[in-house]
């Protein structure tokens, strides 16, 4: 199951500015501050379709000057943003593969989804591509409000940093929910995730032209 559907599973690169501080003085006493460099980030994120569009969360991609793909078989693709949702943590972005037909994932019901389910999670957990990680639906209706779609699958699947916008899985290899948030006293998984499931559906009839 895992050989099958994890070709559909992308990294996402994220290069975003950072803010200079130090803010510099000219001689007429004007102050400026300066993109002086650059931070990298990392997100996952999974085809839809086989023409290259691809589902992750707006979180791993607000703020980029620029965004990359890096999928299962290693090759990397310049990425864009062409929609995004104001009211849930969900984008679409789209590269251009020369026509060359994608691996896309199948969409399951989420709304069957039971406590005690078994699931797993692919991703890119601190930039390492292609992680597999296994565990249970441990709570359903979750509202950690974080938007006024709150109704999150709560998972004890390993979901680290860089697992987001990435899938969960059922065990017919179908995509029940997207990957997006931790509760962790540590940087690394503490056994409680997140992913959405109605509101990656409701959110996604809601994205607006990037």
């Amino acid at each position: 199951m895992v050989a099958r559907v994890s070709p559909a599973v992308v990294r996402v690169i994220t290069v975003r500015p950072r803010h200079d501080e130090e803010a510099s003085t000219s001689a007429a006493g004007a102050t400026a501050t300066a993109f002086q460099a650059t931070d990298t980030f990392t997100g996952s994120g999974f085809f839809i379709d086989p023409s290259g569009y691809i589902g992750t969360n707006k979180h791993v991609v607000d703020g980029a000057i620029s965004l990359f793909v890096v999928t299962a078989d290693g090759l990397r693709y310049p990425a864009s943003v062409v929609g995004i949702s104001d009211k849930s943590d969900i984008a679409l972005l789209h590269i251009n593969a020369g026509g060359r037909p994608l691996p896309f994932v199948r969409f399951g019901d989420s709304d069957q989804v039971r406590v005690g389910d078994k699931v797993f999670a692919i991703g890119s957990p601190f930039g390492f591509d292609n992680t597999v990680t296994a565990g249970i639906i441990s709570a359903v209706n979750r509202d950690i409000m974080e938007s006024p779609f709150d109704d999150y699958l709560q998972t004890d699947a390993a979901i680290n940093h860089g697992n987001s916008g990435g899938p969960l899985f059922n065990m017919e290899g179908e995509v029940i929910g997207m990957t997006s948030v931790i509760f962790s006293p540590d940087p690394g998984s503490a056994g409680i995730g997140f992913a959405m499931h109605q509101t990656f559906r409701v959110g996604a009839d809601q994205l607006d032209d990037a």
